[in-house]
C-alpha cells in the first residue's frame, strides 16, 4: 500500500478549519487508506502563514522578535523528524494497518460519523497516555525530550519532535486497530498532530492564561 494521497485539494476554508480539527465527517471520511489526503503536507503554508503572524505579533506585543536560532534548531529537528515519512509509511500507520488486517474483530462503517468520532476520541485518548507516559518512562522520555529543549515556547516549539518519538508512540493506538479502519485512523492521527501546532504560542493571551491556571 502506498503514502497518503497527495493529490486532493483542500479550499481555503477546510484548510484553515484543518489547522484547529473542527473539519467534518462528510469531509474526512475515506473508503480506502490510498484516498486519505496527506493533511500534513498540505499544512506546510499554513505553518509558515501562522509562524509569520506569530512573529509579528510577538514582535509588537512583547517589543521584542522571537529569537531566530532557537527556532531554526526547532524547525530542523521537524524536518529531520518528518525524514522517514518521505521514504515510508509512518510505523504509526503501518503497524496499524498489519494489526487491522491480522487481528481485527469486527469493522465499523468507515462513513459513519458515529466512526468519525469515535476515533476522534480514540485517538486523542491514545495520544494522552502516550503523552503521559512520554514524561514517566525514562526510555520514552528519551524520545520526548527534545521537544521539551526548546528555550522559548512558540509556534516553532511544535515542530521539534524527536526522529525517535514514534516508536514509542505508535503501541498506544493498536487496540483501535481490532474494529476501526485504517482509513479512518489515518485521518485523525494527522489532525491530532496538526491541532498540537497552534496550542505552543504565547502571543494568545487568554489561551496563555488557560494554560497557566
Amino acid at each position: 500500500m502506498g503514502h497518503y494521497n497527495g493529490e486532493n485539494e483542500l479550499s481555503l476554508s477546510q484548510g484553515v478549519r484543518m489547522m484547529f480539527y473542527v473539519l467534518q465527517p462528510n469531509e474526512t471520511s475515506f473508503k480506502t487508506i490510498e484516498e486519505v489526503p496527506d493533511y500534513v503536507e498540505k499544512a506546510t503554508p499554513y505553518f509558515t502563514t501562522m509562524l509569520a503572524l506569530e512573529f509579528v505579533l510577538s514582535w509588537l506585543w512583547k517589543g521584542k522578535p522571537l529569537r531566530i536560532n532557537d527556532g531554526l534548531t526547532s524547525l530542523s529537528a521537524g524536518v529531520v523528524s518528518r525524514l522517514p515519512d518521505v521514504l515510508f509509511r509512518g510505523i504509526e500507520l503501518s503497524t496499524y494497518i498489519y494489526f487491522w488486517n491480522n487481528y481485527r474483530l469486527c469493522e465499523l462503517p468507515w462513513d459513519s460519523p458515529w466512526t468519525w468520532w469515535l476515533t476522534f476520541i480514540g485517538v486523542d485518548f491514545g495520544y494522552y497516555w502516550f503523552h503521559r507516559m512520554a514524561h514517566e518512562v525514562n526510555f520514552m522520555w528519551a524520545g520526548h525530550q527534545a521537544h521539551h529543549s526548546a528555550e522559548d515556547y512558540n509556534l516553532t516549539t511544535a515542530l521539534r519532535q524527536s526522529f525517535l518519538q514514534k516508536y514509542t508512540s505508535f503501541v498506544f493506538y493498536w487496540p483501535m486497530a481490532l474494529f476501526i479502519p485504517p482509513s479512518v485512523f489515518a485521518v485523525h492521527i494527522q489532525f491530532n498532530l496538526l491541532y498540537q501546532f497552534w496550542i505552543h504560542t504565547e502571543v494568545n493571551p487568554v489561551l496563555c492564561h488557560i494554560l497557566r491556571k
